[in-house]
Order: C-alpha cells, then structure tokens, then sequence
C-alpha cells in the first residue's frame, strides 16, 4: 500500500513538473515570439537615409539578432541596444592620446506605441571599455555617450566616469548647452557630485585616407594619403585630464591598378594654384606625403576659418630663396609663402617650403593668441618673444625658436619624402638652412655642421624624388 502511494506519489510530482516546463516554454516562446515582433517592427522604421553624416550611414552595419534588452520600471515597455560594425576605422589619435569609439542603436515604443530610435556613439580612450557595454549597464566605462536621432541631429551628451553618469549637455533648439553636473544615486547627502567637476569640449577630427596598391601576390605598398575633410564632436573630460583638441583619423583604403583621384588643394583656405614647375610638383608631394610637420603647420590652415593662406612663386626682398609675407595678416588674415628659387633640387625645394610654412603657422598661432588664444601651448615661444623683442624682429625671434623646436621635424619630413632611404641625421643639413646664425643655443657646431654637409651631398646625388 506504501509503495503504491509512493508510486502515485511520484507520478504527480512527474506530471507537475512536466507541466511547469511546458507552462515555462510556453512563456518562452511568447516572449521571443514578442521580441521577434518589436526587432522586424524596429527594423521597418529604422532608416539612415536621412542622416546627416555621410560617414555613418554609408558605414555603419546594424546586426539586428545582436542585441539587449531590458524591462521598464513598470513593465509596460522594453528598451532594446543592437550591436553595430563600422566598415572603417573609428580610432582618432594625437600626440598624447588615443581614442576608441563604437556604435549602438537604441529603441523603445513612446506612449503612443510608436518606437522611438536613436543612434548613440560612445567614445573612451580605454579600448576595453567598450567590450559588453549595455546602456542600461555601463560597468566601469568612463567617457562619452552622445545620442543622436535618425536624421544626425545631437539629442544628449552624457559624460561617464566609472560607469556613473556624472553630467549631462542637452540640445535645445539644435544648440547644445551644459544642463548641470548631474548628482547621481551614489552621492552624499551635501548635494555634491560623485565624480564630476569635468566638462565637455569641443574636438576636431582630421579625416585622411591613407591608399595602398595591392599587387598580384597580395603585397601592398603604401602610395598616398588624401585628405577629407574635418569633423567636429564633444567629448567629456574629467577634471585634472590633459586632452588635446585637435585629433586625426587615418583610414586605410586599397586599390588594385588605377589609383583614386587626388586634389591636392584639399581646402580653398589653402590656394596652391599659383604654384608652378619644380614647386608644385614637390608641393603636390609634401601634401601627398602627409607628414607630422606638414600637418601641424600647413594643415592648421584648413580648419582655421580666420587665415588664408597662398603658396605662389614671387620675388623676396630678404631673400633669394623664398620668404613669407604677412602684409596682408591683419586686414584679410591672408599668409603668402613666396618661392623665388624655382631650379633647385627637390629637397631643397621641400625644405624651403616646410621652412616657410613654419613661419606661416607661426604668424598665424601668435595672431590668433592676440586674439585670446592659450599661450602655453607654446610657452618657449612666448618666452623668446620677450627676451628678444627689443634686439629682433618677429621673423627672426621666429628662427631662434625654430632652431631649438624644428629641426628634427624638418629632418624627419624631408626623409619621408625621400623615401627614407638614409638616417635622420643625412637630412639635417638642409633643416639647418636660413637657421644657422640664429643659433643661440649653440646646437650645431662646427664638425657638426661639416659631417651633415657630407651627408647632405650623398642625398643630393642618389634621390630618386622627379620634378624635372
């Protein structure tokens, strides 16, 4: 009697058991089923075709069964974060620092039932930070989150520190504006903020296109770099952080036989037109080279909407080589690089215009410093200035400085240029041309000078740069 009250016994717990599962599988499927439903619906609304931002909606990729989603308080509505690609790469860099960033689109129904979709970017300069980073669960990540809707309009920035959102910038009547350091759930009864004290600025990002060759055998060789354009972003930074504002973005890209089309004159701010001969095509070649100093003096040019500047051939009244007139910089703010000596080899004739084009760029920082720019971005500059203004004049304050800040980028350039073919130290002759008796600092000495002339002369002889 025991055992058959043991046997039933266990039959129903067998039976309730196999209830509950199939009461659970049936949730189950509901709920995907539902999910399924919202993801096709989600997917009919969401369009790209009117973003503003090129880039993005030609590069971005949505993967529609890559997601996460998470209740409301209420119950009543689901918000849903699909995971993106980006066909291109996403890394901005400077000097000093380098930034990651990823894509996620987010969508939720508003009380209407209509679904709400924006598209977020969140950006860190810890690449691990974006590895499962849910919106509604931002772990340990510290950076931005900037929330965009489907026509690339900024909706909300959002500043994190440690996985906390610590600050807020809103768009209102399509300008942002700082809203508050926001106080979050972790802070004291004082009313201070955890964490915060930081502030959003405003970065520039140069965009440039580095193309490879891609031979047969799959080898690819590295054959220029073309510029385009610059894109504008806030970024939040922690108080006491040392973040630069000017950044760059160098996509690879490759071809098989014909190369891609390439506009030197990459910005009207920038007019090379006047350039003729030997300097235009060595001009052409700096440009396509791309290298840090070309960058840093002649492509400040393209993004500084006050200054003009013009690379023509002319007559010099101080030299016989090539020269830069600023007669015009206060009225116009147009700089003018002259090149007077238009036969002389082509390191030369780089030399003379990246020389020139550090005055140019010069001219312009302490132009744009009169006009509130932050000194100590050069403070040795500055420093020179007024320790010589009563015995020199600008341009030659601007030689002594040059001496102790420019003669390895110019060395590095010129290399470059040439294909790297020898040390550094086989370039620096030509660096120190126009430099040599404003060296006050007493760089070069004379075996020095002797050993880099020898060098210089190898170069000459074996360059295969053609501009003839």
């Amino acid at each position: 009697m025991k055992k058959q009250k043991l046997q039933n016994l266990l039959k129903f717990r067998i039976l309730s058991f196999g209830i509950l599962i199939l009461f659970w599988n049936c949730q189950t499927e509901d709920y995907d089923q539902n999910s399924l439903n919202d993801i096709q619906e989600i997917k009919n609304t969401f369009s790209l075709d009117n973003f503003s931002d090129n880039n993005i909606k030609d590069n971005l990729i949505v993967h529609w069964n890559s997601f996460n989603s998470q209740k409301s308080s209420d119950k009543k509505s689901t918000l849903y974060q699909f995971n993106t690609d980006f066909k291109l790469n996403t890394k901005i860099e400077n000097k000093n620092l380098k930034l990651f960033s990823t894509f996620k689109i987010l969508a939720s129904k508003n009380n209407t039932g209509a679904w709400n979709i924006s598209l977020i970017k969140l950006v860190t300069n810890n690449k691990n930070d974006l590895e499962d980073v849910f919106y509604f669960s931002t772990n340990t990540f510290s950076g931005t989150i900037s929330h965009y809707n489907l026509k690339g309009e900024p909706q909300k920035i959002e500043g994190y520190e440690n996985g906390i959102l610590v600050s807020e910038f809103f768009d209102t009547n399509k300008t942002l504006f700082s809203k508050r350091p926001l106080k979050t759930k972790n802070d004291g009864d004082n009313g201070s903020s955890n964490g915060g004290g930081g502030s959003f600025v405003l970065i520039s990002v140069r965009n440039f296109t580095d193309w490879y060759k891609v031979y047969p055998d799959g080898t690819k060789e590295y054959t220029h770099t073309a510029y385009n354009g610059t894109t504008y972003e806030y970024i939040y930074v922690p108080s006491g952080s040392n973040y630069n504002t000017n950044y760059t973005k160098n996509t690879p890209q490759y071809y098989n036989s014909t190369p891609p089309t390439y506009n030197s004159n990459v910005d009207d701010k920038i007019d090379d037109t006047q350039l003729t001969g030997k300097a235009k095509c060595i001009y052409d070649k700096l440009t396509q080279s791309n290298s840090n100093l070309f960058k840093e003096t002649i492509g400040q040019f393209i993004d500084d909407p006050k200054y003009n500047l013009t690379l023509t051939i002319g007559q010099c009244s101080t030299s016989d080589d090539a020269c830069t007139n600023t007669v015009n910089l206060a009225t116009t703010g147009e700089i003018i690089i002259k090149i007077e000596d238009n036969n002389t080899n082509p390191l030369q004739m780089a030399q003379y215009i990246l020389h020139e084009a550090i005055h140019a760029e010069l001219y312009r920082f302490v132009s744009r410093y009169e006009s509130g720019i932050d000194p100590n971005n050069r403070p040795r500059l500055f420093q020179l200035f007024k320790y010589y203004s009563e015995l020199y004049n600008i341009g030659d304050i601007q030689h002594i400085y040059m001496t102790e800040k420019y003669i390895t980028p110019i060395a590095s350039a010129l290399r470059k240029l040439d294909g790297s073919k020898y040390p550094l130290d086989y370039y620096k002759a030509f660096a120190w041309d126009g430099l040599r008796v404003w060296d006050a600092s007493n760089l070069l000495n004379v075996e020095m000078d002797s050993k880099y002339e020898d060098y210089r002369r190898i170069v000459i002889e074996n360059t295969t740069i053609s501009c003839d």
